[in-house]
């Protein structure tokens, strides 16, 4: 069993942008969200010579114990805001 304070991803963003509006999304709603390489020099950026860390700093941690309201939250605030991924997709 998973421990409910250890983090988990709870959202993969596709650039530091996405995952910097999920993390404000998260941490006004209460959760106590984080960007793991959120204090690297350039967060999101791949600095490395053969890209062997593309990616960083696109994903939103929270503790696990707030993984499925997190998740809900997310889930919501695309629903209010139509996102882009969504239209045309009424399938749910």
């Amino acid at each position: 069993m998973t421990d409910p304070e250890a983090f988990v991803i709870v959202h993969q963003a596709t650039t530091p942008a996405e995952a910097e509006v999920v993390l404000v999304l998260l941490k006004s709603g209460g959760f106590r969200a984080r960007i793991p390489d959120h204090q690297t020099p350039l967060p999101g950026i791949d600095i490395t010579p053969f890209g062997s860390l593309g990616g960083v700093g696109c994903d939103v941690c929270v503790p696990a114990g707030e993984l499925e309201e997190a998740k809900s939250a997310i889930e919501s605030a695309r629903a209010e805001g139509g996102g882009a991924e969504e239209e045309g997709d009424e399938s749910e």
